[in-house]
C-alpha cells in the first residue's frame, strides 16, 4: 500500500487496522502537499508512525490519537499525539541519554538515519506526543 498509494493512505490504513480493534479513534491530518516524498523517507516515517500507533494501542489506554503530517520547505514534521495515560519520559531515557524502550529506540534510530530529530513529551495522566522532524532529502537512501 505504501508503494502504490503513498504515506498518508498507508498511515490511515495502519490506524484503521491497528486502532480499530482497540476501540480507538484516529485523526490523520495531511499537509504534505501533492509531491511524494523520497521512498526511503516515506518508508522510515511509516515505520516510525507504525511503532507509535502500536505503542498507543498497547500501552496508552487512550481514546483518541491524532497524527499530523506537515511539510515546510525541505522539512517534514510528523506528530503523533494521544490522550492516554502518559508515562515518565525520564524513566524511558537511559543513563546514556538514549531510550531504554525498544520501540522508542527503534524510532530514534530511524530518525537519526534521516539526519532528523525526535522529541517525546509525556507525563502521567497527560497523554503522549512524539514529534519527528526530518529533512526531505534524508541522508540514507
Amino acid at each position: 500500500m505504501l508503494d502504490d498509494l503513498g504515506l498518508v493512505p498507508a498511515v490511515r490504513w495502519q490506524c484503521e487496522t491497528t486502532l480499530g480493534d482497540h476501540g480507538l479513534e484516529a485523526t490523520v491530518d495531511d499537509r504534505l502537499g501533492a509531491t511524494r516524498l523520497p521512498r526511503h523517507v516515506e518508508v522510515a516515517l511509516f515505520r516510525i508512525i507504525q511503532e507509535a500507533v502500536s505503542n498507543v494501542a498497547r500501552h496508552s489506554d487512550a481514546r483518541h490519537v491524532e497524527i499530523d503530517l506537515m511539510r515546510d520547505g525541505e522539512i517534514v514534521t510528523v506528530v503523533v499525539a494521544d490522550d492516554g495515560k502518559g508515562f515518565e519520559v525520564e524513566l524511558a531515557v537511559g543513563m546514556a541519554g538514549s531510550y531504554d524502550s525498544v520501540g522508542l529506540s527503534g524510532m530514534a534510530e530511524r530518525v537519526a538515519l534521516l539526519d532528523g530529530s525526535m522529541q517525546v513529551r509525556s507525563a502521567p495522566g497527560a497523554g503522549t506526543t512524539i514529534e519527528v522532524k526530518v529533512p526531505v532529502g534524508g541522508v540514507s537512501a
